[in-house]
């Protein structure tokens, strides 16, 4: 809940390189959509999700203690414990897009053996 460490700039690195990939994939169309499908469970999952669900939590939260705790708390700790489920299902529906994507079936044009 401090400043931004490493973990802060992972996030946006990974939503860039999901980007880029499906830049370079644009030709593969099936492993196109599954990556443009991936960046956009990323952008779901980092800026909406986090700043909608979890990022109040962790500022009502960062200057309090066990003594000073929020009144709304409990509703305040559910909204964090959904926001981090559902990044939890964006990551994974992203990753197993990307991960489908690398397995897709190039055309043979595409496949660099010289054959077209």
């Amino acid at each position: 809940w401090g400043p931004p460490n490493f973990g802060g700039f992972l996030e946006p690195g990974a939503i860039l390189a999901t980007a880029v990939l499906a830049v370079l994939a644009r030709k593969r169309r099936p492993a196109l959509w599954l990556t443009v499908a991936a960046a956009i469970c990323l952008l779901l999952a980092f800026p909406v999700v986090f700043f909608w669900l979890v990022n109040p939590s962790n500022v009502a939260f960062r200057g309090s203690t066990p003594a000073t705790l929020p009144a709304d708390w409990m509703r305040l700790r559910e909204r964090w414990e959904y926001g981090h489920a559902a990044r939890f299902v964006l990551h994974l529906v992203a990753f197993g897009a990307l991960a489908v994507s690398a397995l897709a079936k190039i055309p043979k044009k595409y496949s660099g053996d010289g054959a077209t």
